[in-house]
């Protein structure tokens, strides 16, 4: 009898457990995008892959609102030379804490080309004192940086991904041209 009670209140809490599993994802599924109009602020709670934000938007996840600032391209310098047909894609990226406790920041950012192409930022010579890194930030504290990536010279249809949520694929997408 007492082997029959443990079976029993195992199945049950192993259905508790699956069904708050359920109601969470639904609630965190449900695709809540706000918009004002009086700070052009975005705030996303859960973004979908088909949301596309441009440069100048700023995004705010949770605390942390992201901004791409600029895009320049570049051929190079001296130490740093992109082979025949590709130039460098140089993303000037702001992200501030809005909150009064200090908050985490990843760089989980990729370049993605209108082909599908996928490709990580890569390490150059160019600006390394301001290169865009993962972080802390202090509250209301704001970071600026940029990220390279080598693309094909006159590239169309790029947009800058950045993964915030590792678990749960949830991406945030910016148009770049």
């Amino acid at each position: 009898m007492n082997k029959n009670k443990r079976i029993i209140i195992s199945s049950l809490v192993a259905i508790v457990v699956v069904a708050g599993c359920f109601a969470i994802n639904s609630i965190i599924g449900s695709n809540k995008i706000k918009k004002s109009k009086s700070t052009h602020v975005e705030s996303v709670l859960v973004p979908t892959a088909k949301d596309f934000y441009k440069v100048g938007d700023t995004v705010k996840i949770n605390d942390i609102s992201l901004k791409i600032d600029k895009i320049d391209t570049s051929n190079g310098n001296k130490a740093n030379r992109p082979d025949a047909g590709l130039e460098y894609l140089i993303v000037t990226i702001t992200v501030k804490n809005g909150s009064n406790s200090n908050r985490s920041y990843g760089d989980d950012f990729q370049m993605q080309d209108d082909k599908g192409k996928i490709r990580d930022p890569i390490v150059t010579m160019m600006d390394n004192k301001h290169t865009f890194k993962g972080g802390n930030l202090a509250p209301k504290g704001e970071f600026t940086g940029t990220m390279t990536f080598l693309t094909v010279k006159g590239a169309k249809g790029l947009s800058l991904n950045y993964n915030w949520d590792t678990f749960r694929h949830k991406i945030v997408r910016f148009k770049l041209n």
